[in-house]
């Protein structure tokens, strides 16, 4: 016989990946409290059954463990009124008199272990038809997160003396007891793992209105407004979800009801049946020993989210908050799409009964409630993202995305909060970089803006550095410069880092500056060691060069010892471009410079680098012309350029070695509505092939087209997607409030198959798309890849998060449009691809 059970996901539960086909249903379901229940393993002396096998006799009914979860505070709870109309409920007097709520709660439990009433049989069948919204007002039950750990507490310390009186009596039907008042607790546990009742304000919104005096029943009302604006609370934090922590350090994206089952919530299922075992332990511990513990170390509590500081950042601003400046009044988000702003309206405890109405009423009509359920759908991807959000000028968030077991499923995986020096004024980010991996495995990020004083003071240079380790728990500020740096009167446009010297490993970060003194540009140089043991150190202060277009790091072959920095600056009026290929030797104190010109009068609009074609080991330069600035309309000019040395050692920049010119006939003629341009080999045949991914400006159209790659390094007619939803599975996959934010090449993994059973997963492609957007405010992101991992190059949709654990969607600032070779479209700063 087993003495003790490992906490872990003793029962994996099938997370599909078509899990929201259409839209979730705001209304709790029985059936993950069940699942829970179901899900945690019962020891015997005699031997031991999952809660699915509890067989316990309720009236002429057999209920399993999972069943007896479900039933509790939904379905029996206690509506014996007490002063003013008011339902007793079991958390009422935990503080302040246990006993009375052990009482209350036995009296519960009884009606549903005796079924006296008669009621089990209508119940399961309503539980069956999934629909067990049946008290007459919201509100009244055991919902609210503090109120369900006082009546957790009082069912479980209920559940351990029954326990303890088994250990005495060394009777099976006794500690059976005991499991059924612990299942019966265990609804109140699990209901803390909904985000809809982690920081609802609903015991404040409900009748009393704020602590007002009561007000007199009225039949006529079905539900109060304030009630409803509960609700409503309650169902937006379940459906975005928040990013929680327990006492013990685990954190986790958890969700609300209706999405237990659903992939992106598997780590929050797994959280509760942890904590659900946790409290049948010390049930079958107190059974073996006689001994109850404390109730300051029932270990079920420590599991459970920490319900401080829920309402703040990182995660999304709530519907109502508590006023703890002010007991007598509710913070309210008037302004009610804009889930990122912390500017809260209070309300008064006086309001009527028309006031509420007035509010539910904006509620319902608010963009962000009407569309509160965008398709869902889980995916796996190992594609890691890095995101930096500023909190405040001495605080800033970084979160890690990826893969996330059980599954995997693509999710939230860690968050840390971290302190930044403060420097007085305004600063304006403009890179964020991962630089590579230091000696101790993490990776060192590279941060950079510029502060401008507050009273038209000085500009201070702003270069932070972090390593991160993998899972984002472990961050250390590592560099932190904020000092003058003489640039008062110049612009900082862009950062470009790269291994430059040719005899030296040390990281070169350039910075490029326009409109200086009588319109000057100039390029500044500083210098990385190349093990991240110092910040910037900056070696060369004003480097001269016309305003220029474009700046990327290239290097010929991957086995070259260093890269070449190639700036590109377009004379429309001499019809030329100047190409520049810089790198440096002595360390970074002798710079060389070799400069081509070719004839091309209009600037570029996204320059990629790789190997195109299959007869060199050269990298090419693939040049893309395209939108406003291109002179013939509605086309794509695609020019691969292919650099390489002479057999002196020079480099030479032959003429193109494939120009060819393309119709869009795709529906994203503006260079805007381009999101991410990338080489990879969509169908895998070998030879690169060129994808563009394209959102149309009113976000609702997405498309993503494959020039095939040909050996001669030529590309073939474009193929185009329109990526869209079949009308069965559902709506609202796009909107024009989901605004883009990030878009990156990324690896999908596809599922298991016939062909691959008996492994977790199915094929990899690294030509998916991972595209993060602006859900009003809140994060949310959609993956396309193509329709199987090789021999197509159609791309589909593959999963969407619709709200990433509540998280906000801000990061350091927005890259302009059309800057320096990459693209037209605006992006978000603060998203780095970590792996």
């Amino acid at each position: 016989m087993t003495e003790s059970v490992k906490i872990a996901d003793a029962v994996k539960p099938n997370f599909a990946s078509s899990e929201h086909v259409g839209k979730i249903e705001p209304y709790f379901e029985s059936a993950e409290h069940e699942s829970i229940g179901d899900a945690v393993l019962l020891q015997y002396d005699q031997g031991n059954v999952y809660g699915s096998k509890f067989a316990y006799q309720a009236g002429s009914h057999i209920l399993s463990l999972g069943y007896v979860v479900a039933l509790a505070g939904d379905f029996y709870a206690n509506w014996d009124t007490v002063s003013a109309g008011c339902v007793e409920q079991v958390s009422d007097y935990w503080t302040t008199n246990e006993e009375r709520s052990i009482q209350l709660f036995l009296k519960i439990a009884k009606t549903l272990f005796s079924d006296s009433g008669g009621y089990l049989q209508c119940i399961i069948q309503t539980m069956a038809a999934q629909e067990n919204d049946v008290r007459n007002g919201i509100g009244q039950g055991e919902d609210p997160a503090q109120d369900a750990v006082h009546a957790y507490s009082a069912g479980h310390t209920a559940a351990l003396r029954q326990a303890k009186i088994a250990n005495q009596t060394r009777s099976y039907s006794d500690l059976k007891q005991a499991y059924f008042l612990e299942g019966f607790a265990l609804h109140y546990l699990t209901d803390l793992f909904s985000t809809g009742h982690m920081r609802e304000a609903r015991r404040i919104l409900h009748k009393t209105y704020l602590g007002a005096p009561e007000q007199p029943e009225q039949p006529d009302i079905e539900v109060y407004p304030a009630d409803l604006c509960a609700q409503k609370q309650h169902d937006e934090d379940s459906a975005n979800g928040l990013w929680v922590q327990n006492q013990l350090g685990e954190s986790w994206p958890a969700y609300g009801d209706k999405q237990l089952f659903t992939g992106k919530s598997a780590k929050n299922f797994q959280q509760a049946v942890n904590a659900a075992q946790s409290g049948v332990l010390e049930i079958w511990n107190t059974y073996k020993s006689g001994i109850i513990p404390p109730t300051e170390n029932f270990e079920a509590l420590k599991r459970i989210p920490i319900l401080d500081n829920l309402n703040q950042p990182p995660n999304f601003f709530p519907l109502f908050q508590w006023n703890k400046a002010n007991p007598n009044s509710l913070l309210w988000r008037k302004d009610m799409p804009r889930r990122n702003d912390p500017d809260l309206t209070a309300l008064s405890a006086s309001m009527s009964i028309t006031q509420w109405n007035g509010i539910i009423s904006q509620i319902k009509a608010s963009p962000q409630d009407i569309n509160m359920y965008p398709f869902s759908q889980s995916f796996n991807s190992g594609a890691n993202t890095i995101h930096f959000r500023l909190l405040s000028q001495s605080e800033i968030a970084i979160n890690l995305y990826g893969p996330l077991n059980p599954g995997p499923v693509w999710n939230m995986q860690g968050q840390s909060v971290t302190q930044i020096p403060e420097v007085p004024g305004i600063t304006t980010w403009i890179s964020t970089t991962k630089l590579g991996i230091n000696n101790l495995g993490a990776g060192v990020y590279s941060l950079v803006g510029f502060t401008a004083s507050p009273n038209k003071g000085p500009i201070t240079v702003t270069h932070l550095g972090f390593s991160i380790s993998d899972s984002a728990s472990d961050i250390e500020l590592i560099w932190s410069d904020d000092s003058e740096d003489g640039n008062d009167f110049w612009t900082l446009i862009d950062t470009n880092y790269g291994t430059y010297s040719r005899d030296n490993s040390d990281i070169a970060m350039i910075k490029y500056w326009k409109n200086g003194p009588r319109g000057a540009n100039k390029f500044e140089l500083y210098s990385i060691p190349a093990d991240f043991s110092a910040g910037p150190t900056r070696v060369n202060l004003n480097w001269p060069t016309a305003l220029i277009n474009a700046m990327f790091s290239y290097r010929i072959q991957l086995s070259d010892p260093s890269d070449f920095l190639v700036s590109v600056a377009v004379d429309s009026t001499q019809k030329r471009t100047t190409w520049n290929f810089t790198s440096w030797s002595n360390g970074y104190s002798k710079i060389n410079t070799e400069t081509f010109l070719t004839s091309t009068a209009f600037p570029v609009q996204t320059i990629l680098t790789g190997k195109v074609g299959s007869d060199s080991q050269n990298a090419s330069i693939v040049q893309l012309y395209y939108g406003n600035t291109f002179p013939v309309p509605n086309y794509v000019l695609i020019e691969v350029v292919q650099p390489s040395r002479t057999t002196s050692g020079r480099l030479a920049l032959p003429s193109p070695r494939s120009s060819q010119q393309f119709p869009i006939a795709w529906p994203a003629h503006q260079s805007s509505e381009y999101l991410n341009w990338f080489l990879s080999d969509v169908n895998g045949d070998g030879i690169t092939d060129l994808v563009a991914y394209a959102s149309s400006d009113s976000n609702t159209t997405l498309t993503v087209v494959v020039f095939p790659g040909q050996a001669s390094s030529d590309f073939s007619a474009p193929i185009s997607s329109s990526i869209t939803l079949p009308a069965n599975r559902g709506a609202l996959f796009t909107a024009n409030f989901m605004f883009p934010v990030h878009a990156r090449q990324a690896a999908y993994t596809y599922p298991a198959t016939d062909s691959n059973i008996g492994t977790d997963n199915g094929p990899t492609s690294n030509a998916g798309i991972l595209s993060f957007f602006d859900n009003y405010g809140i994060l949310g992101v959609r993956m396309v890849a193509p329709v199987t991992a090789t021999g197509t190059f159609t791309y589909e949709f593959k999963g969407q998060t619709p709200a990433i654990a509540g998280q906000l969607s801000t990061g350091l600032g927005w890259r302009a449009q059309n800057l320096m070779g990459r693209g037209e479209s605006s992006e978000a700063i603060g998203f780095v691809s970590c792996c």
